[in-house]
């Protein structure tokens, strides 16, 4: 597995398993408005299922089969490379006397096109492992044809691309070895100049340091390709679709342990009159502001995501009607005195309208729920922006008036 695939495989990882351990809220503290990382672990949580990753799994997949491609070609390509030098450099004119390695040489080249065969099928994460090995004896090989030093330098980047920084540096270090042993013959058969050494080494450990540098921008480099993949590239929020993902597995628990779950929609009132009058920069750093705001106020076990334009979503797990419109107002209240938004507030009069939809009451399925939070949402524009909107449940009843006391009155809103 190559350095920047390793990153990306356990970047991806990590964020798996933070969502995976925050997934179940406890119900006998719901904490609306915990940070994440106080959010509680409940009792028995090791049988709490992990939220589906179909989607996560796919895309992943694909960068994982695009990095695979270019590892197999690299190491297709150096396997190559160094069998036939294996096989050609003991005819060589000046080679000839050292008859003593031709056979290892014949041995490392065929070994070398065996592995390039290994590299294009099943087991091309085996065959990086086997090039280093065949690496370093072509290297000691060389050494006994006087051109072993010069070898040494395709070492540090080829063994940086293929293989993750700690376990690339465990290889050269043993190439190092290799080449001081290989020295010692040397210096011993050919009376070396005593600087050759000196020079070799500071050339070896420069050549070193440039393939770290470059093997650490490819991984920061694919981080970024698959934080892209998965998540809003300005927010930070996770993209409409992982979100539905993540959103339906939330509510197949609620409907499996006929919990509750709730869906807040979002939008940003006069949003258009900053990107009109400040410019879309602007708009920018409203919604960045927003997205922080979200991560900030919600529970780890919440998932938050930007649908489009200025509309924002929030799944709640967990969540009664009572609770969701807690949550809404504290958004509301935190929003109106962000200090993000006080360069605008008077410019804009920006504000938070949000819809809400509860399980099972406005619906038993996503799409259901998502079409009543967004009616809601509307209605909430409609009467005035600033507001809050519960979608009316099956028996016609609305949610409390917006400009009412939600929780106390920390909670309350004017609008």
């Amino acid at each position: 597995m190559s350095a920047p695939q390793a990153a990306s495989i356990r970047f991806i990882k990590r964020d798996l398993q933070r969502t995976s351990r925050k997934s179940h809220p406890s119900s006998g503290n719901l904490m609306i408005l915990t940070k994440p990382s106080s959010a509680p672990q409940p009792s028995g949580s090791e049988d709490w299922p992990a939220p589906p990753t179909t989607l996560m799994h796919n895309r992943l997949t694909n960068i994982d089969e695009l990095l695979k491609s270019h590892q197999r070609a690299l190491c297709l390509s150096l396997s190559l490379l160094v069998g036939i030098i294996s096989l050609f450099e003991p005819l060589a004119a000046h080679a000839i006397r050292n008859e003593g390695w031709l056979i290892p040489s014949i041995i490392v080249a065929i070994a070398c096109f065996i592995n390039a065969s290994l590299a294009q099928g099943r087991c091309a994460r085996l065959a990086t492992h086997i090039l280093v090995i065949l690496l370093a004896c072509f290297v000691t090989i060389q050494i006994g044809h006087h051109t072993g030093i010069t070898w040494a330098f395709v070492f540090p980047p080829m063994v940086l691309f293929l293989h993750p920084i700690k376990r690339g540096i465990f290889y050269i270090i043993g190439i190092v070895l290799v080449v001081t042993a290989g020295f010692a013959i040397a210096h011993a058969n050919l009376n070396l100049r005593d600087h050759e050494p000196f020079e070799f080494w500071a050339s070896f450990f420069t050549v070193t340091a440039v393939s770290a540098l470059i093997g650490r921008d490819l991984s920061t480099t694919v981080k970024a390709v698959t934080t892209v993949a998965f998540r809003d590239p300005l927010t930070g929020l996770y993209q409409r679709d992982l979100f539905l993902e993540l959103a339906g597995h939330q509510l197949e628990v609620a409907r499996r342990d006929k919990g509750c779950f709730s869906l807040l929609a979002i939008d940003i009132d006069n949003m258009k009159t900053v990107n009109d009058q400040s410019g879309h920069a602007a708009g920018d750093v409203v919604l960045k502001s927003v997205a922080t705001l979200l991560n900030r106020e919600l529970r780890g076990a919440d998932f938050s995501a930007r649908f489009g334009g200025d509309e924002f979503v929030i799944s709640l797990t967990g969540v009664g009607e009572a609770q969701a419109m807690a949550v809404a107002g504290r958004l509301i209240h935190h929003a109106q005195h962000s200090e993000e938004w006080c360069a605008w507030r008077t410019q804009a009069s920006l504000s938070l309208s949000i819809g809400i939809a509860h399980y099972p009451a406005q619906g038993d399925t996503l799409a259901g729920l998502v079409d009543a939070a967004d009616t809601a949402l509307l209605q909430a524009k409609a009467r005035g922006k600033n507001q809050i909107v519960s979608a009316p449940s099956d028996d016609g009843r609305s949610a409390p008036s917006p400009g009412h006391s939600l929780v106390g009155s920390e909670m309350s809103i004017h609008g």
